[in-house]
């Protein structure tokens, strides 16, 4: 009959991990509670410019939107 006391639930970390390894067991975070555990996902806008491109009268943004507009409307351009 074995005490409540005596009995091993889970294995020593020596057992485990054998006697040449050192084991540490930290009682604090090492992360502080300022720092998010998961960090906020950073929106960022960019756009896409050629370069070496002649000046022009319209917005490239708009002429691009359109585009990307009509290559999913499957080559319908008339709206544009």
């Amino acid at each position: 009959m074995v005490l409540h006391e005596n009995k091993q639930y889970y294995p020593s970390a020596e057992d485990v991990y054998g006697p040449d390894v050192e084991t540490l067991v930290q009682e604090e975070d090492a992360q502080p509670l300022t720092e998010p555990i998961i960090a906020p996902i950073k929106v960022r806008k960019w756009t896409v410019e050629e370069k070496d491109m002649p000046e022009t009268r319209f917005d490239k943004g708009y002429a691009l939107i359109c585009l990307l507009v009509a290559s999913r409307a499957y080559g319908m351009l008339d709206f544009c």
